[in-house]
């Protein structure tokens, strides 16, 4: 599945390279990454990133730059020159979810960025410690009528976050949100 999304980002970049007059790339391209190092789409980055630089001949920088559930790389993307050099690996986060969210954006999620290609899906999963006083949503739900339950998120607004406020809901009780500062630190406390 790897290779399948890593040929369709290098075909994606050729096509974008055929059309620019000069042979591109002729220096290093840098992969932003709107969260912190560590977290999945890091890590996606990381393992596409020599792919793609043995594809090119050249390196493929991977440069973390979290902020605003990805906005912040976004809006690095469009400050960088439109000539190939600064690409963004994205996430559903910054596409489709923090539209609807934010009040202000300095772009258009849909008219501002080109797609070269999908690089990857991930499930969502409920998971709890093997001391948590629950093995079944039933007992969940239970728990979380008589005291607090807390979920943590890669940050507000992120999927994980709204995925636990619509699985509340579906409980039909509250559940606490405890937003980290992307992934890694959701997981490595």
């Amino acid at each position: 599945m790897l290779a399948r999304c890593v040929a369709l980002l290098i075909a994606g970049l050729a096509i974008t390279a055929a059309a620019s007059a000069s042979s591109w790339p002729e220096r290093p391209v840098k992969l932003l990454v709107g969260y912190a190092a560590g977290g999945s789409t890091d890590v996606i980055a990381r393992l596409i990133a020599p792919r793609v630089a043995d594809a090119l001949g050249k390196p493929v920088i991977v440069e973390n730059k979290p902020g605003a559930s990805g906005d912040l790389a976004g809006e690095l993307l469009l400050q960088s020159p439109a000539d190939g050099y600064t690409l963004l690996l994205s996430t559903v986060a910054m596409h489709a979810i923090n539209p609807g969210l934010a009040k202000v954006r300095r772009f258009d999620a849909v008219e501002d960025f080109a797609a070269i290609a999908m690089v990857a899906s991930y499930p969502m999963i409920l998971i709890a410690s093997p001391q948590s006083d629950f093995r079944t949503v039933a007992d969940l739900q239970t728990l979380s009528r008589k005291s607090d339950v807390f979920f943590a998120s890669s940050g507000i607004g992120s999927p994980g976050h709204l995925a636990g406020e619509l699985f509340a809901r579906a409980l039909g009780t509250p559940l606490t949100h405890v937003p980290y500062k992307g992934e890694r630190p959701r997981w490595w406390r």
